[in-house]
């Protein structure tokens, strides 16, 4: 009769696994961040020479909204959004560009 060897492969336990995914998430959340953070930077800035009667700027950064949570490959990311004012009212991201918010 054949003689059978076997083999045991262990994999990580899921603590490590959860420390991994803990570790993309959190890359991922500051990544989407800091891209989200660059293009209102840019979006202000190219809007600074907008000034009403007294000099005062028109385009001015309001805070954030209310965190957010997009699905990614690694799972649900919370992401918040900084929030633009205008003379006319407040705008949000929508997808990749600014817009306001009665937008469709």
């Amino acid at each position: 009769m054949a003689e059978r060897n076997t083999t045991t492969l262990s994999f990580p336990s899921a603590t490590a696994r959860d420390a991994l995914t803990e570790v993309l998430r959190s890359g991922a959340q500051r990544l989407l961040a800091e891209a989200v953070e660059a293009e209102v930077c840019e979006w202000i800035a190219s809007h600074a020479h907008e000034t009403d009667a007294a000099g005062r700027r028109q385009v001015v950064r309001n805070g954030y909204l209310p965190k957010r949570s997009l699905l990614t490959g690694i799972g649900p990311v919370e992401v918040s959004q900084p929030r633009v004012r205008l003379l006319f009212g407040a705008l949000v991201l929508s997808g990749v560009r600014l817009r306001p918010r009665n937008w469709l």
